[in-house]
């Protein structure tokens, strides 16, 4: 086997190989293999508010329930892979209002009280470093959606009356 360790050192020996019976692994392959344990080590979008509640004209964060970039190592042809994936996550809410943020977790208004649905998207794009050297774009990208469906509450003002000071 000839390998090089770093960009525009000569090729040298390094020993020999058995690729068995299915041959080398192609370029077609190893990406589909990437990607199927990316989205295996990304696990699903799973939206949540993080407010006690919802109320009508108060703000709430809501989560996409991933971190915004994930890193995980593979072994690939016993070489050492060190995948790097970053999420830009889109919230859109059934009011019609899209939220502008790219983040995992975004803000929202409510405006309305009753039932809604908060949906976001990610589109993940990752680089690879392999045994140290690079880091190399993938050039797949991996699209998921997740949505949270949740009661918005009406907020009212109610008037308490002050307690005598001791």
């Amino acid at each position: 086997m000839l390998r090089s360790d770093a960009s525009g050192e000569p090729m040298r020996y390094r020993g020999t190989v058995c690729l068995g019976p299915g041959g080398p692994a192609t370029s077609t392959n190893l990406a589909t293999s990437l990607k199927d344990e990316a989205v295996a080590r990304l696990g699903p979008l799973r939206p949540r508010l993080l407010s006690p509640a919802a109320v009508q004209g108060q703000r709430s964060r809501v989560s996409a329930g991933v971190p915004r970039t994930v890193t995980f190592p593979l072994a690939v042809a016993g070489l050492h892979v060190l995948v790097t994936a970053a999420g830009r996550f889109t919230w859109h809410g059934s009011e019609a209002a899209a939220i502008a943020d790219t983040a995992p977790v975004a803000s929202y208004f409510w405006r309305r009280c009753g039932p809604v649905q908060v949906q976001v998207s990610a589109v993940w794009t990752a680089t690879f470093s392999v045994d140290g050297l690079g880091p190399f774009p993938v050039e797949q990208t991996i699209t998921q959606e997740g949505s949270l469906n949740l009661r918005v509450h009406r907020a009212k003002a109610v008037l308490v009356p002050a307690r005598p000071q001791a």
